[in-house]
C-alpha cells in the first residue's frame, strides 16, 4: 500500500500522459510507483552526479572503474557519490546512516 505522501506524490509528480488516465495509474503497483518516483528524483540530479549514482549503483562498477569511466579521480567520484545521496535522501524524507544509529 502507498504512503499517504507518497499516493499524493503520485497525483502531483507523474505525467498523466505516461500512464494515461488515472484508472490506469490506479492499477499500477505501489512498488512500480516508487520506482517511478524514485527515477524522477534521479533525473533531478546533476549530470556528474547522476552519472557516478548510475555508473556505481546500476552497472555496479568499482569506486575504481567508475572514476577511470568518467576520468576522474576517484576522490572526486566519492564527492559527487555523496552528494547525490544526500539529495536522494533529502527528496525522500529518509534519514542518513548517522541520524539511524543515533535514533533521530
Amino acid at each position: 500500500m502507498l504512503a499517504a505522501t507518497e499516493a499524493a506524490a503520485v497525483d502531483e509528480r507523474l505525467p498523466l500522459d505516461a500512464l494515461g488516465d488515472r484508472a490506469v495509474a490506479r492499477e499500477i503497483s505501489p512498488a512500480a510507483v516508487r520506482l517511478f518516483l524514485r527515477l524522477a528524483d534521479i533525473w533531478t540530479l546533476t549530470v556528474d552526479q547522476r552519472r557516478a549514482l548510475l555508473l556505481v549503483a546500476l552497472e555496479g562498477m568499482t569506486l575504481a572503474e567508475a572514476a577511470a569511466a568518467l576520468d576522474i579521480p576517484e576522490g572526486t567520484l566519492v564527492s559527487r557519490l555523496g552528494r547525490a545521496r544526500a539529495a536522494l535522501r533529502e527528496m525522500t524524507g529518509r534519514e542518513t546512516p548517522r541520524e539511524r544509529r543515533q535514533g533521530r
